[in-house]
């Protein structure tokens, strides 16, 4: 993984499970890789009451912000 400007090591997580992290619109148009950022609100917002998750985790803690979509492809809907 490529250690981003200006960001400590521990604050970046690859997803577990996840290859590539790609985005497209749907089977035709505008596609490309893309980066996401989130925010961590902390123990007391899990809805779960989790205390000491770790990202990624789905009790509510962890909240999408962004994401980055590189539409540098596009789709042209033929079979490969």
């Amino acid at each position: 993984m490529r250690q981003a400007e200006n960001v400590p090591q521990e604050r970046i997580h690859a997803i577990p499970g996840l290859k590539d992290n790609f985005w497209a619109m749907g089977d035709t148009g505008p596609c490309g890789p893309c980066s996401e950022i989130f925010y961590d609100m902390g123990p007391a917002a899990s809805e779960e009451g989790h205390a000491n998750c770790a990202f990624p985790c789905d009790c509510g803690r962890y909240v999408e912000i962004w994401n980055l979509c590189s539409c540098s492809l596009n789709r042209d809907g033929a079979e490969r």
